[in-house]
C-alpha cells in the first residue's frame, strides 16, 4: 500500500493517543495532580467560607475601626481558610491514604474524611482496598 500525499505526512496515531482524544474532557484537565497537591471540595467550601466571612466582616468593620485592624482580621481569615483548604482531605471509598510526618510513617487514612498538618504531614495514596 502506498500513501500519498496527506496520508504520508500525517502521524500515526497509538493507543494513548486514541484514549485521549476519545474523551469529552479536554486531556489537560485528565491529568492526575501529584498526592501532595490534592484539595479536596470540602476544603474548597471552608475555604469559601472564610473568604466570605473576611469580605463581609471587612465591610461591616469598615468605617469602625482603623483600617490596619480591617486589613489584619482580613489577612489572617484568609490564612486561616487556607489552612483548612490544605489540611481537610478526603480518601476515596476505595483506597487508604499513607500519612508521613517529616518522613516518619504514622499510620493510614481512610475511606473517608481526614485532617492533616499541611506543611509537616504527606499524603501519599496508592493502596487500594479490594
Amino acid at each position: 500500500m502506498t500513501f500519498t500525499g496527506e496520508e504520508a505526512m500525517k502521524p500515526k496515531e497509538n493507543e494513548h493517543q486514541k484514549e485521549r482524544f476519545s474523551s469529552r474532557v479536554p486531556y489537560r484537565w485528565n491529568n492526575k495532580l501529584p498526592d501532595n497537591v490534592r484539595i479536596s471540595s470540602i476544603g474548597g467550601a471552608v475555604f469559601f467560607v472564610f473568604l466570605l466571612a473576611a469580605v463581609i466582616g471587612a465591610a461591616a468593620l469598615n468605617k469602625r475601626v482603623a483600617d490596619e485592624w480591617i486589613a489584619l482580621y482580613v489577612g489572617v481569615t484568609l490564612l486561616l481558610g487556607a489552612f483548612f483548604l490544605f489540611s481537610l482531605k478526603v480518601a476515596a471509598q476505595w483506597e487508604k491514604a499513607v500519612v508521613l510526618r517529616l518522613g516518619k510513617y504514622r499510620g493510614l487514612r481512610g475511606p473517608g474524611f481526614f485532617f492533616l498538618v499541611p506543611i509537616l504531614t504527606l499524603r501519599r495514596s496508592g493502596l487500594t482496598t479490594a
